[in-house]
């Protein structure tokens, strides 16, 4: 179950983070097409670290807690 809400938890910041990254790139280079792919790959790279990171985190803390 933990799992789950962790990888919930994750799903929710990549939506927000992509959103944000989209039209930040966009805004700063005009081009759509360049500015989604640059975002698609690194949300991509970036939700796997996350998801890694959360797990560990979560690891630590009930083996401290």
């Amino acid at each position: 179950m933990r799992q789950k809400k962790i990888f919930f938890k994750v799903i929710i910041w990549r939506i927000i983070s992509i959103t944000s990254m989209l039209l930040t790139l966009w805004a700063l280079t005009g081009d759509l097409v360049a500015s989604t792919n640059v975002t698609v790959i690194v949300q991509m790279i970036q939700t796997v670290i996350h998801t890694i990171f959360e797990s560990i985190w979560e690891r630590k803390k009930l083996k401290n807690g």
